[in-house]
């Protein structure tokens, strides 16, 4: 195998290129390529070959070699093999400087705020020896020669020409800001002096010394790598007491003046948040410009402010720059300048150092971040500390301030652990910023040992911020914050008062398992609660409850009814749930059954997702209550379960009238007749309407109530059934709903609306019968029970004896016979 047919090896791929370069007799290019590759080879997954990656080194080397003594070259491209000796899946940007801090992060922030994502960088720092005409002589060891910086950055899209050329102008300027930065360290640091005898002079006016102390010992922690140093600069008062910059006094960011390339530094002041106040020895504020050095954020500015004898302000200086990690590691209380700010807040509160609340207010201090405490004035965290310590362990809470100027404003949330989650956490910053019509809303999270979440957000807009009703954003958190349980429990209140409802909930929200939880709306939820607490304190041990349901397929919302048993002891097996369903005409899509926890009875709720006619869900406020009555009469015994209770729904029947259709269906089967009982049950519930109206004939006739003895309203209904019947164009179905209509007009008496009846009992005129089998009995009595059925007929008025039980399943033929045979004696 040649070193041609190679991909570059996981490990070791740079001593390949490089042997390819000293094949070729170029030891400079060798040694920039293993100085070039060495931490890149082995996270290279584009499977470049050797050949590729000895191209890319080669162009890099070319720029580096070629900057002709400017301070930084830059090239943006997207290679080709024509014309770079290798491709690319995206455009690149290549630099090559001196070696500096904050190039690659200066570099990737510019990126990033262009959109651009870097999916693979190179940065190596290389020692380079250089001739009298400064190109490189030779390539060795960063630490035995000048340093410099090659950084490549393989980009995840390809740029238009234009695109590439205004990379190129902003990768420029950047470099040259990072150079004026670094070049002016001392005279920054040394910038830290005037602004502590400022510091020192201010406090001497107001009379506190102790403000002198803190802010000199600020001064000197930030320049104890606290603090990233970017601008400096002295102003002083015109005669109208505006601030003009001191000529020569301009560092980093803010020089007056800049080699040529390099960025011009505004001629206004930076806009901060807020100004300086005139008690405050040395103001630590933000400005609202991103620094374009190390992290692409607002920069901090350190302001000291010199007056006259008057008290008028004659001048001032500024340093701006970034907070490094160390210092936002260190605690705030233990940060000059804070470490003062806390101890008049726990002074003011009169916290006993070492008790509980002086040891929580010290960690709601340190968990606030370091620009907002350096910002806020005592009196607001003050005011926010002690709100936020006396919060119960459920209570959620929205505090806010306002900066001076307006153009800046912090909140901070509380909220109890177990209502805190990230999509909370979007959705008030959301809330925050279209509130406050930002786009950018910064928000730091604490987890406190308290079993609390603080989340400290912070908003900043050049133009001002508009006001803002916090105390509206809070109610909106409180409802948002608020979790399932909280929102079963509200329905709950609302149904049941407070004090009920809390109960209920405390009783029956912490047995229901996460899986319910997670997949039960609290509205439904609230309507389970009700019924297990009906399910333990009464006497039944099965109950009924529907209610919509929605869910979501795909892209599309469902509806559907969901039908809930809920049941002491063993859950309902399937195959007595599904016919029970089915029979009242329903469709079971499916069944999710969860059983309570923590319970001393055997507890279950068995919801079945079902659809009705049509496949459409149930119109609940017409046949809730009799759909739910009629499944426990079937679980109870009370009623049988055929396609006879279609007519629940149907023909809007309650169960107790069904189970009158039932029993003349099954007199007529003992009487005799050509049809089955399933067949005579599918054609009376395929006729609800006729059926529904020989129903309420029956009830006019026999009612113990308004609905009886109107003689003109049964006659015209019964007319009324008998033009229906005419209509019905199946034979056998009109031959089966005209026998019911003789059945209920033969009955002579009924003890069906008496309430403390055990049993259906129906006297009937024999001869009055359709279908009566002859000689026919003068009367006959039919009892019907889901559990027990019998007859007693009577050939004449003065009854005879019969017997008591039978086994047969045609009992009716075999007392007929009895009859006969006492009526021929």
């Amino acid at each position: 195998m040649t070193l041609q047919d190679q991909s570059a090896p996981a490990d070791g791929g740079a001593d390949v290129v490089a042997q390819l370069a000293r094949a070729e007799g170029d030891e400079t290019l060798a040694r920039f390529a293993e100085a070039y590759l060495r931490r890149s080879a082995g996270i290279d997954g584009r499977g470049a070959t050797p050949e590729a990656l000895l191209a890319e080194a080669r162009g890099a080397l070319a720029l580096a070699d070629g900057r002709d003594g400017v301070a930084a070259a830059v090239r943006a491209f997207t290679p080709t093999v024509a014309d770079h000796g290798y491709d690319a899946a995206g455009s690149v940007l290549e630099t090559a400087t001196d070696d500096l801090p904050f190039l690659v992060d200066s570099i990737v922030a510019e990126l990033q705020s262009r959109g651009l994502s870097v999916v693979r960088s190179v940065h190596p720092i290389v020692g380079v020896r250089r001739d009298a005409r400064g190109r490189i002589a030779a390539i060795e060891s960063p630490r035995d020669a000048p340093r410099e910086s090659v950084m490549h950055f393989d980009l995840d899209r390809r740029l238009s020409p234009e695109e590439l050329a205004d990379l190129e102008d902003a990768a420029r300027h950047v470099l040259a800001t990072v150079r004026a930065v670094v070049g002016d360290f001392t005279g920054m640091n040394a910038g830290l002096d005037h602004l502590a005898e400022l510091a020192r002079a201010g406090a001497d006016r107001l009379g506190s010394p102790e403000d002198a102390e803190e802010a000199v010992a600020f001064l000197r922690w930030a320049g104890d790598d606290h603090f990233v140093f970017l601008g400096y600069r002295e102003d002083e008062a015109d005669g109208d007491g505006r601030l003009r910059a001191v000529p020569g006094t301009g560092l980093g960011l803010l020089r007056e003046e800049r080699e040529a390339g390099e960025l011009r530094a505004p001629a206004h002041d930076p806009p901060a948040v807020g100004e300086a106040a005139d008690d405050e020895v040395l103001t630590i504020t933000k400005t609202h410009a991103l620094s374009p050095v190390h992290r692409r954020e607002p920069m901090n500015a350190l302001i000291a402010r010199r007056f006259d004898a008057d008290g008028r302000v004659t001048g001032e200086a500024r340093l701006l720059g970034l907070f490094t990690t160390r210092a936002y590691n260190e605690p705030a209380s233990t940060t000059p300048l804070l470490r003062r700010k806390l101890r008049q807040i726990l002074d003011a509160e009169e916290l006993i150092d070492g008790s509980h609340d002086s040891k929580a207010a010290i960690a709601l201090f340190d968990g606030y971040p370091k620009g907002e405490l350096f910002a806020a004035p005592v009196e607001d965290l003050r005011g926010q500390i002690a709100g936020l310590l006396s919060l119960h362990p459920d209570e959620v809470r929205l505090l806010g301030r306002r900066a001076r100027d307006g153009r800046g404003a912090s909140l901070v949330a509380s909220l109890p652990r177990e209502r805190y989650s990230e999509g909370l956490r979007d959705r008030l910053r959301a809330m925050v910023a279209l509130a406050y019509d930002v786009e950018h809303v910064e928000v730091d999270e604490v987890f406190g040992e308290d079993d609390r979440v603080q989340l400290h957000l912070t908003v900043r807009s050049s133009g001002g911020l508009p006001d803002v009703d916090v105390a509206e954003l809070e109610r909106r958190l409180v409802l948002a914050a608020r979790t399932w349980s909280d929102r079963v429990e509200a329905l709950l209140v609302g149904h049941h008062g407070t004090e009920r409802g809390r109960m209920l909930a405390a009783r029956w929200t912490r047995r229901l398992p996460e899986s319910y939880r997670a997949a039960v709306a609290p509205q439904i939820a609230a309507a389970d609660v009700e019924r297990f607490e009906a399910l333990a304190t009464g006497r039944t041990g099965f109950l009924v409850g529907l209610q919509d349901e929605r869910g979501v397929a795909g892209d599309e919302v469902t509806r559907r009814t969901r039908v809930a048993f809920y049941r002491r002891g063993p859950k309902v097996e399937l195959s007595q749930a599904t016919p029970m369903l089915e029979h009242l005409g329903l469709r079971v899509i499916e069944e999710v059954p969860a059983r309570l926890q923590h319970s001393d009875d055997e507890l279950w709720v068995q919801a079945f997702g079902v659809l009705g006619e049509g496949d459409e869900p149930l119109k609940l406020a017409d046949v809730a209550d009799r759909v739910a009555e009629s499944l426990e009469a079937v679980w109870s015994g009370e009623a049988e379960s055929d396609v006879l209770n279609r007519l629940v729904i149907t023909a809007a029947l309650r169960w107790p009238q069904v189970q009158v259709l039932r029993a003349y269906r099954r007199y007529r089967q003992r009487i005799g007749s050509r049809y089955t009982e399933s067949f005579q049950d599918q054609v009376v519930a395929g006729n609800a309407a006729i059926t529904a109206k020989q129903i309420r004939l029956f009830e006019l006739r026999f009612a113990n109530d308004e609905r009886a003895g109107d003689d003109e309203a049964y006659k015209s209904l019964a007319d009324e059934i008998r033009a229906d019947l005419d209509a019905v164009e199946l034979l056998d179905h009109d031959r089966i709903l005209r026998n019911q209509l003789g059945l209920i007009e033969a009955t002579v008496r009924t003890n069906v609306f008496r309430s403390d009846r055990d049993a259906m009992a129906f006297k009937l005129r024999s001869a009055d019968v359709p279908g009566m089998v002859q000689p026919a009995p003068l009367f006959e009595i039919y009892v019907y029970a889901a559990d027990m059925e019998g007859i007693h007929l009577r050939g004449g008025r003065i009854a005879r004896g019969g017997i008591r039980w039978s086994d047969r399943m045609d009992y009716r033929t075999e007392v007929f016979g009895l009859m006969r045979a006492q009526m021929t004696k």
